[in-house]
C-alpha cells in the first residue's frame, strides 16, 4: 500500500512542474509514510514472516 502511493506520488511529482505543488506532495506522503514506518518498528519484535503481512496488518488497522 505504502509503495503504491510511493509510486503514484512520483508520477505525480514528475508530472507537476511547480515547486510548491511538489513540496505538498512531498509533505502528503510523509504523512503517510511516517505512520507505517512507525508501525513497522514497533511490529519488527514481532519477528513477522515478511513485508506483506505487515501491509495485510496495516490494511486491517486503517481501512476497515
Amino acid at each position: 500500500m505504502v509503495k503504491y502511493a510511493q509510486d503514484l506520488s512520483r508520477k505525480l511529482m514528475d508530472s507537476v512542474k511547480q515547486p510548491v505543488a511538489e513540496a505538498e506532495i512531498k509533505q502528503k506522503m510523509m504523512a503517510v509514510s511516517r505512520p507505517f514506518n512507525e508501525l513497522k518498528k514497533k511490529l519488527g519484535m514481532m519477528n513477522l514472516s515478511s513485508y506483506s503481512t505487515l501491509e495485510h496488518i496495516m490494511s486491517k488497522l486503517f481501512f476497515t
